[in-house]
Parts: C-alpha cells; structure tokens; sequence
C-alpha cells in the first residue's frame, strides 16, 4: 500500500480500509509492506492494523517504494504444497528434439 501522495482521509474510509484489513487477514495474507514517508502524519494505520490483524498479519512500514519493494522480496518464500504430488498426477516434460541447421 503505497500512501506517499495521501494527504488527508475522509473519515469514513476508515470502515473500508477495516474491511480490508479483516479480508486480508481472513484471506491468510502475512505480511502487509506500506509505504508511509512520514509516520508523523499516520492516519490510524498502526492502530487500525493492530485492533485487525491482531498479530496475525506482519506489518512493515518503509520509506520509499524502493525500500518496499527490497522487503517484498526479502519475505518472499516459494509456495510449497501441501501434500506430496503423486508421480501418476506430474505432467511429463516435452520430450526434446533436436534442431539441425539448414
């Protein structure tokens, strides 16, 4: 969530991004990056965060979109599944063939 350009929040936001904060969590997100050049001017982002995703959800709050995009991928793990592929169920390769030249 990249707020760098947010200068003020309608009040009534406030019920939408709880929404969506409680659909992420329910949804089984993580790790949410904000973007947040000034937590001086914090919109209840932190507060709201802690009330939804009750520990949940992992936050983590950076300066520039470059620092962000660094945490993203720094978290990110390959999605393993959750029961073993039975061998019967893998889809072959192709089989190779070989090119020749004119």
């Amino acid at each position: 969530m990249d707020l760098t350009d947010l200068q003020s929040m309608d009040p009534d936001c406030v019920l939408h991004l709880a929404k969506i904060m409680d659909l992420f969590k329910a949804h089984g997100v993580g790790l949410v990056v904000r973007v947040d050049p000034d937590p001086a001017e914090d919109i209840g982002s932190n507060f709201l965060s802690v009330i939804h995703y009750r520990g949940k959800v992992s936050v983590v709050i950076c300066d520039m979109i470059a620092e962000a995009a660094r945490a993203l991928i720094a978290s990110f793990r390959p999605i393993q599944p959750k029961l073993p592929i039975h061998p019967r169920h893998q889809v072959p390769a192709p089989p190779l063939q070989a090119h020749t030249a004119p």
